[in-house]
């Protein structure tokens, strides 16, 4: 389960799953910060639409 993963282990799960540095920072914006919304888009810098694309991509991959 990736929710109940470390920041360290998420790290290296995404690493596996092959996502550079930016795209684990983000997985842990989600997983373990749960960061949703407006305050998700701020944080990763991107404006809404590219950051719900983002992170639908990202748990699509994480969670299979």
């Amino acid at each position: 389960n990736i929710y109940a993963m470390s920041t360290e282990e998420l790290y290296n799960y995404c690493r596996s799953k092959g996502f550079d540095e930016a795209y684990c920072k983000i997985a842990e914006l989600i997983i373990i910060k749960r960061l949703k919304g407006q305050a998700l888009y701020d944080a990763m810098g991107y404006s809404p639409s590219q950051a719900k694309r983002i992170r639908k991509k990202i748990l699509k991959h994480l969670k299979h």
